[in-house]
Formats: C-alpha cells, sequence, structure tokens
C-alpha cells in the first residue's frame, strides 16, 4: 500500500479520497522531512488534491523540519492561484519559519513578482524582518530584483 504522501505526489485523487475516509488521522500525517500531504500538494502545484485536503480539515499551520508552512513553500515557487486557496481557508499569511522568513521574504527572494504583489494585495507585512535582520525589500535589493524593489518601495 502507497503512503498518504505518495498518493498526493502521483496526484492520486481517486486512491486518497479512499484511503481518507478509511483513515481520516493520516490527513496531517509528517514524513521523513516533515512535509505534510498539503504541503507534498502545494508542492506539485495540485489545486484538486489540495482542496480535497483543506475541506478534509488539513492543518494550514503545521511546520516542516524548518518551520515552512504550506503556504512559504508556494511564495517561493510563486504559485499564486494556490496561495489565493490557502489565504482564503485561514492561512497565517505572515508566519516567520525558523530563520525567521515569511512567505513575503521568500517571494521576494525567488523573484516571484506576481507573489511579491498577491501577498501585499492580501495584507503581508513587508516591515517583518529575518533573524538576520533583513526584510523582503532588503532581500530584493541584494538579488537586483528591480519590479520587486518598486513594489516593496511604493507601499
Amino acid at each position: 500500500m502507497k503512503s498518504i504522501h505518495e498518493l498526493v505526489q502521483q496526484g492520486a485523487i481517486k486512491q486518497l479520497e479512499i484511503l481518507l475516509r478509511e483513515h481520516p488521522t493520516m490527513l496531517n500525517q509528517k514524513d521523513a522531512r516533515g512535509f505534510t500531504p498539503l504541503v507534498w500538494a502545494t508542492y506539485t502545484g495540485n489545486k484538486a488534491i489540495t482542496t480535497l485536503l483543506i475541506e478534509n480539515g488539513a492543518d494550514l499551520s503545521v511546520r516542516d523540519a524548518l518551520g515552512n508552512t504550506a503556504l512559504m513553500g508556494l511564495a517561493f515557487k510563486g504559485n499564486v492561484d494556490l496561495m489565493a486557496l490557502l489565504i482564503e481557508n485561514g492561512a497565517n499569511i505572515n508566519a516567520k519559519n525558523h530563520t525567521g522568513t515569511t512567505a513575503l521574504i521568500y517571494a521576494a527572494s525567488y523573484g516571484q513578482n506576481a507573489m511579491v504583489d498577491f501577498l501585499l494585495k492580501k495584507g503581508a507585512d513587508p516591515t517583518l524582518k529575518d533573524q538576520e535582520g533583513k526584510t523582503a525589500l532588503d532581500h530584493a535589493q541584494s538579488k537586483g530584483y528591480q519590479a520587486i524593489i518598486s513594489l516593496l518601495d511604493n507601499i
């Protein structure tokens, strides 16, 4: 039998639905890296499975071994559609991981212009700093991401 994480990664939604019906406690089960099924669903960009997991009560605040939430993983990948889904369902837009990094800092650090714009419009706090004392603007400036610098400068 495949693990819940394997089913999510493979996009096996029908098998996942059966597994969740028979074993609902597996919904927030972590793998060796601390990833929950929700983290894997967002990582693979699967909206149908992400929605299924949320509808079944997936915990949006669960953190992996580094303190990252599913929201943070989406930020550096730039999937605005899934980000909107998580925020609409109560994910903490300003959560910090173990190094103080927020979703906005990740998005700014990885040059995700549309994600930075979206997060700002949804209320992400651009003044939050990581453990090095750097904001999202500082990270964007260090990488030379002019479009993001403009977004963050005009707040």
